[in-house]
């Protein structure tokens, strides 16, 4: 009670006298007047301090545990009973090597790469980039609960470190795929998303012919612009009719009759 933090801040301001560390000396004078505040001599103080080699009282808050982290069996590559392709642990090294495919659907598949590496760029560009791979793979219908963008996304990033890029100093300084690429990244959806190579090959082959999905917002029907026969068209002639036929029953109105129809 008598020897607070107060009191043990009002020593050491008095020992240092404006200073913000203080000497050997210095501590020892400080702790005679801690012990004169206390009611004790000098060198029970010094006792306990020995007493305590412990070093300094650290406090923190230690986390709890997580256990879809700390428990590694429940890592989705240990469920699957295989290597995840696309974990961080991975390096160019150890990506796949991709199977081509066969002369049946071989065609087919370079036709859709060469399909979706031009589609909406505006400029003659080499590769398929992110956003291309991700729309073949959705037109194809390739994804479900395992395969998602997410995923997508990851194989395009790891198959950009595959040999065979388009740049020729290295294969990192090139944002799109090549063709050889291009089958890496299938190959690394394949293998998450636990099918055969071939069943993929024959999905993006079977959409050969039709191409791109393309989106857009269709107009609806406008009455005076779709018809000719009806609407503000179909008035001014039956507005030059009448006027024709008042004018002729009356020429001193054909002045006006057709100042009216230019007007309109």
């Amino acid at each position: 009670k008598r020897l607070t933090v107060t009191v043990l801040d009002l020593a050491f301001a008095k020992v240092t006298r404006g200073a913000n560390r203080i000497s050997y000396e210095h501590f020892l004078v400080a702790l005679e007047l801690c012990a004169e505040k206390k009611g004790c001599e000098a060198s029970e103080l010094h006792a306990k301090i020995v007493a305590s080699t412990a070093g300094p009282v650290v406090t923190a808050t230690i986390a709890e545990a997580s256990r879809l982290h700390d428990d590694q069996t429940t890592y989705t590559a240990n469920l699957r009973g295989e290597h995840a392709p696309l974990s961080k642990g991975d390096s160019s090294k150890s990506l796949p090597t991709p199977t081509k495919p066969t002369s049946a659907v071989a065609k087919s598949v370079e036709r859709m790469f060469g399909t979706y590496e031009r589609f909406g760029e505006t400029a003659a560009t080499a590769g398929m980039s992110c956003r291309n791979f991700v729309k073949l793979a959705k037109d194809c219908e390739l994804l479900d609960k395992r395969l998602t963008v997410t995923v997508l996304d990851l194989a395009f990033a790891k198959a950009r470190n595959a040999p065979g890029g388009l740049s020729l100093m290295s294969p990192e300084k090139s944002k799109n795929l090549s063709f050889e690429q291009f089958l890496v990244a299938l190959e690394l959806c394949r293998v998450e998303k636990g099918c055969k190579i071939s069943d993929l090959y024959a999905q993006i082959g079977a959409r050969a012919d039709r191409g791109p999905v393309v989106n857009a917002t269709v107009a609806e029907h406008v009455r005076f612009h779709d018809k000719s026969d009806s609407g503000y068209r179909t008035s001014l002639g039956q507005l030059s009719a009448s006027a024709s036929s008042a004018a002729s029953k009356d020429p001193s109105r054909r002045a006006s009759v057709d100042d009216t129809i230019a007007a309109k």
